[in-house]
């Protein structure tokens, strides 16, 4: 018996086309496979990516659904506000930033709570039908019948795929936690989101996005972004603008060898992760406008008229006429030049204008009919010091045309507690120069921006007294004072003005009290003309910080309309708006309006919402009453009928060519019912049709029709009008009841489709085939009956329902009766049987019966010419040349078939027994589908066979009884299944 078990168990691996798992040789290799299970179940339990959520238990979570693109997302309770569970808050959908109210959403969902029809596709058969469903159904699912082929299958409105995961993001302005579901992964860090608290839309892999694909606060004032809170988290003005690393070494200093540390080598990503989050949190900050690539190598550049020679220059010379000669001159320490012919020229202190024409004249003492072209070749350097607050200070070689500007750059600037104002430039000839930077790098102003000379001295102050700005204005960082205080008016200038969203009635400032305290004031400006007005007045002082809101993002000055109208969308409020108004903006409503009612949604006095009804009807005919004038903020939405009013439906069945639900429509007939069926099949009466119909409060009604008279214009009056609920039966003429449509392929003379009488058989529909051919194999014929497979359908459903029942009663019981280990065998034992149910339930059933089939004169009247029913078919295959050894053989494969040899001869072209196999459970599958165990050296093998070899197994550990129990399980469905398949 275990042997055939264990050969049932193989046949069912290869009929539900899923593979078992494969047999271990061991213990060792099963618990094996028992841990890898369970990781993998482990890992996709765990939380892939995104913010830590073990904080916010998995029930505290408020569910919101955007009406638009009906995605759901999720807000911590913590973070929902009284008005948002109230619905009376607008919220923001972080999918497409719809901005909604999720009370009108409820109350509009409230109308659809009676059961609608609704348009489903058959998953069999790829056609439309209707079902009546609720909206609970709609979302959660309902067994429904295909009514085209009768099996029963799960239908679930699915905006969101199984695989699809919640994903935990942060709100960037405050920090708040939300959650949205993944729908495509792929592109899950490509499409921005918003925050459905202030609407801030942003990229949820925003960190590593580069500064050019971030929204600029400029951007963000016209994409709903305006961020409520203010970032105090700004940055000294201007220190940016410096490289991190000197661009050139100070006088002895020797090249560092570059460090390849793990630390110091950091991943590119990384640090741009790090830079982009600074960027983000710390606000727009000016970036620098001078690039490192710029600083080219100053002493090869051209050099204007006015550039003063000295020792280490080199001028280069071009001579062409009488004479062609090209010469390089450097100038020597004392400042001379050597021209041929004229010998020593000193040139030191002279411009390089001056120059070209001392050198014309005096090559002029000696050629004639020349030209001559005078141009610098490589520049002197010059020595020159930076002292103080400097990142790095010393002595430095650098070009003579550097100015201050260029020798602080290149030496990464001063330090952050080096002043940018009050740099002194100190002349070899002992005089001096005040440096006010801010002019150069504000205004682009570089007349303080001063050409070095050699030895000149550059010390960098102690950084002066310094305010912040953050908010909303151009460009929010911490400025360093020229003196003590600076007015507002002036500290507004300097960090680019206000931005548009910047909020007047309300700036406020920290300031640091006689070093104790910190405390805060607010400056209240009506307009921009009073801050302008009165600003100068107000004097900031060292460590002042001046923040500056945003207006409230609501806008103001409008209303909406939405629905059934051609331009839903927000528009002006103007003086004295009606809803007239609103829907003559709106070009009107649309064909299918509901006009019994519409709804204007307006906020009362306590800023919550409250619905008034609207007659269209009586609006659109000039009804004053209904004409209400408009309120900010009013949103008018007008429902289509199919929003209100359910669809009614009508039935018709019986011999027409598409028997189904279809809707009611006004004034339709009997006629038009049938009409939308495809009209009658040929096998339809038109006597004694049956119109069924309920009568609320009575009797249901059974009316008898006649369609010939429905069809004859004459007696038009018979065509009844059509009710909700109404079905219509049409018979078919008693003589074509009988038929049966019978399919017949493969060897015989003419294979095709062929109708068979009540009673006929089998024999004689091949007859009327033409018999068999000469290479028709009649040992494989496959016959298949419909009536066998939907037979077998509800035999799986019977025995898969009550396994599911007994997995229910082991799960309840596996924590009292078995060990740790134990149990979660069982556990694992559990989860293969419900996939292997699941299998189960996917099978492709055919229905075939075995039968034995014979030459004609033999098979006629035997016991296995069966009588036809309608839907039968044969099929008669070719002779095969082959038989098929599979299981436990080193190579499965097909044999040539050679009359009179046994089973050695065929398990040894298949490469011999593996070392697992079991050589007495050997069984054989016939041509026929029957399957022969107990097999003996003596039984035949024929054309067609399939000798099956099956394994050896032992079962000893605790993680073996998985698989005994696999086996036993498995062995129940086949037998199940194989005994149906005998049925005849």
């Amino acid at each position: 018996m275990t042997r055939r078990i264990l050969a049932l168990i193989i046949i069912f691996a290869f009929t539900v086309n899923s593979a078992l798992p494969a047999f271990a040789q061991n213990s060792v290799e099963l618990e094996q496979m028992v841990r890898t299970k369970m990781k993998d179940m482990s890992k996709q339990d765990r939380v892939k990516d995104g913010a830590d959520e073990q904080d916010v238990p998995e029930d505290s979570w408020h569910t919101f659904i955007c009406p638009v693109c009906e995605k759901e997302f999720q807000v911590p309770d913590a973070d929902v506000t009284d008005e948002m569970r109230k619905g009376t808050e607008e919220v923001i959908c972080p999918y497409d930033g719809t901005a909604f109210i999720p009370r009108e959403i409820a109350m509009r969902n409230a109308l659809k709570q009676e059961p609608e029809y609704v348009n489903i596709v058959s998953p069999y058969e790829k056609r439309e039908f209707k079902a009546r469903m609720d909206m609970d159904s709609i979302a959660s699912g309902a067994v429904i019948t295909d009514p085209y082929t009768g099996k029963k299958f799960r239908y679930i409105k699915q905006t969101i795929k199984p695989e699809d995961e919640w994903k935990v993001l942060i709100s960037p302005n405050d920090g708040r936690k939300f959650r949205i579901r993944v729908f495509n992964k792929d592109n899950y860090s490509k499409e921005d989101v918003s925050s459905p608290y202030d609407g801030d839309r942003f990229n949820p892999d925003w960190q590593y996005m580069s500064e050019k694909d971030m929204s600029s606060d400029i951007e963000k004032m016209f994409s709903r972004e305006i961020p409520i809170a203010v970032s105090k988290a700004i940055k000294q003005f201007g220190y940016d603008l410096f490289p991190e690393k000197p661009q050139i070494r100070r006088i002895g200093e020797k090249e560092e060898e570059k460090e390849e540390s793990d630390e110091t080598g950091k991943d590119d990503k990384t640090q741009a992760r790090f830079g982009m989050l600074q960027n983000k949190l710390l606000g727009e900050s000016p970036r620098s406008q001078f690039d490192e690539g710029m600083y080219t190598e100053l002493s090869t550049i051209p050099v204007s008229d006015d550039y003063v020679l000295g020792p280490g220059d080199k001028l280069i010379i071009n001579l062409w006429g009488n004479i062609q000669q090209k010469l390089e001159l450097d100038i020597d320490g004392e400042g001379k030049v050597i021209l041929p012919q004229v010998g020593p020229l000193s040139l030191w202190g002279v411009k390089f204008s001056e120059a070209k024409k001392l050198i014309e004249e005096n090559l002029g003492k000696f050629y004639t009919n020349f030209q001559i072209n005078v141009s610098m070749g490589k520049l002197r350097s010059i020595k020159v010091f930076i002292l103080g607050e400097a990142k790095k200070p010393g002595a430095y070689m650098v070009s003579s045309l550097a100015t201050v500007f260029d020798l602080l750059y290149q030496v990464s600037g001063p330090s952050k507690i080096g002043t940018l104002r009050r740099i002194k430039l100190t002349r070899a000839n002992k005089t001096e120069e005040a440096i006010d930077f801010y002019d150069y790098l504000l205004k682009g102003d570089k007349s303080q921006d001063f050409k070095l000379d050699s030895g000149d001295s550059i010390f960098v102050a102690p950084i002066g007294s310094v305010v912040g700005i953050a908010g909303n204005v151009k460009r929010p960082a911490i400025y360093e004072l020229k003196g003590n205080n600076i007015s507002m008016n002036e500290l507004l200038e300097t960090a680019g003005g206000i931005s548009a969203v910047g909020y007047l009635q309300r700036i406020q400032v920290e300031r640091i009290k006689d070093h104790e305290r910190k405390i805060v004031f607010d400056l209240d400006f009506e307009n921009a003309q009073a801050l302008k007005n009165t600003s100068s007045n107000i004097m900031l002082q060292d460590g002042d910080l001046v923040m500056i809101s945003a207006v409230a993002p609501v806008r103001h000055n409008y209303v909406s309309i939405a629905g059934n109208v051609q331009r839903q969308g927000d528009y002006e409020l103007k003086p004295g708006m009606k809803i007239e108004d609103l829907i003559d903006e709106a070009e009107g409503v649309t064909q299918g309006a509901y006009l019994d009612r519409a709804e204007l949604s307006r906020f009362r006095d306590d800023k919550t919402r409250e619905i008034i009804p609207i007659n269209l009807g009586r609006l659109l005919s000039k009804d004053e009453t209904e004409n209400i004038e408009l309120k900010e903020w009013d949103r008018l939405y007008i429902f289509t009928k199919s929003e209100v009013i359910p669809t009614f439906f009508v039935r018709i069945e019986g011999a027409v060519y598409r028997p189904g639900e279809y809707e009611l429509t006004d004034n339709m007939r009997i006629s038009d019912l049938i009409f939308r069926a495809s009209g009658l099949k040929k096998t339809a009466t038109l006597r004694n049709a049956e119109l069924y119909r309920r009568v609320i409060g009575k009797e249901p009604q059974v009316i008898t029709v006649d369609l010939a008279s429905i069809f004859d214009p004459r007696t038009k009056e018979s065509d009844l009008y059509l009710q909700e609920g109404d079905q219509i039966f049409i018979r078919e003429e008693t003589k074509w009841l009988g038929t049966r449509e019978i399919d017949i392929s493969g060897q015989v003379v003419f294979p095709g489709k062929y109708m068979a009488a009540p009673g006929e058989r089998l024999s004689a529909v091949i007859k009327r085939a033409g018999g068999f051919t000469d290479k028709a194999f009649l040992p494989g014929v496959i016959f298949i009956r419909r009536s066998v497979e939907k037979y077998q359908r509800q035999m799986i459903k019977k025995f898969v329902d009550s396994e599911q029942e007994a997995i229910l009663k082991e799960e309840s019981s596996l924590a009292i009766n078995l060990s740790d280990s134990l149990s979660t065998a069982r556990r694992e034992m559990i989860k293969y049987r419900q996939k292997q149910l699941q299998a189960m339930e996917s099978v492709d059933l055919i229905g075939r019966v075995v039968i034995k089939v014979d030459t004609l004169d033999k098979f006629e009247g035997s016991a296995n010419d069966v009588e036809l029913e309608d839907g039968d078919s044969i099929a008669i295959p070719l002779v095969p040349s082959s038989v098929q050894v599979i299981g436990n053989v080193y190579a499965p494969n097909a044999v040539t078939f050679i009359e009179g040899k046994g089973i050695d001869y065929y398990i040894n072209k298949a490469g011999g027994f593996t070392k697992n196999a079991d050589k007495k459970g050997i069984f054989i599958i016939k041509p026929s589908g029957e399957a022969i165990g107990k097999f003996t050296q003596a039984m035949k093998i024929e054309r067609g066979d399939t000798i099956i070899v099956p394994e050896i197994f032992k079962y000893k550990t605790p993680t073996g009884l998985i698989f005994k129990d696999a086996f036993s399980f498995t062995s129940q469905v086949l037998v199940t299944v194989l005994a149906v398949a005998a049925v005849r």
